[in-house]
């Protein structure tokens, strides 16, 4: 791994667990978020709405670290224009519902658009789905066909 992945790594490291001792959550639940709202961008991005759709993303690696990296620059922001560095953590009461609508809002990545590399990768699990999918039928048909 070089230097500079591992700089990058630590520093994402560190900035999770800033933003969840912010938001008193766990990592887990972090991690939580960012799969779940990255499904859902991708859907409203392709304008898609069923299970291949999930599928085909949740196999892209490519669309993954695309997306967490959009994730992390956004955490970043977030910790600027929350001072987190000069709060004292956890945020409690209304400050802390303050800072959840504050870190929603600024995750919505509406102005987003993934890399050709992300889209190729879930282009190309999406065609091997629907592939397998039409096999499948065919196979089905055959079948419903010698028991005729």
């Amino acid at each position: 791994m070089s230097f500079n992945k591992k700089i990058y790594e630590l520093h994402s490291e560190h900035v999770r667990e800033v933003v969840c001792k912010a938001l008193a959550i766990t990592t887990a639940k972090h991690s939580e978020i960012v799969f779940d709202e990255g499904i859902n961008y991708i859907k409203r991005f392709l304008s898609l709405n069923d299970l291949a759709i999930e599928s085909a993303v949740a196999a892209s690696v490519k669309y993954w670290a695309w997306w967490r990296n959009q994730w992390y620059l956004t955490d970043r922001q977030f910790i600027y224009e929350a001072s987190l560095y000069k709060q004292d953590l956890p945020f409690e009461g209304q400050y802390l519902k303050v800072a959840h609508e504050l870190y929603y809002d600024m995750h919505q990545c509406n102005r987003l658009v993934p890399n050709r590399d992300a889209l190729n990768d879930i282009h190309a699990n999406l065609r091997a789905l629907y592939n397998q999918e039409a096999k499948r039928i065919e196979i089905a048909i055959k079948s419903h066909k010698n028991r005729d």
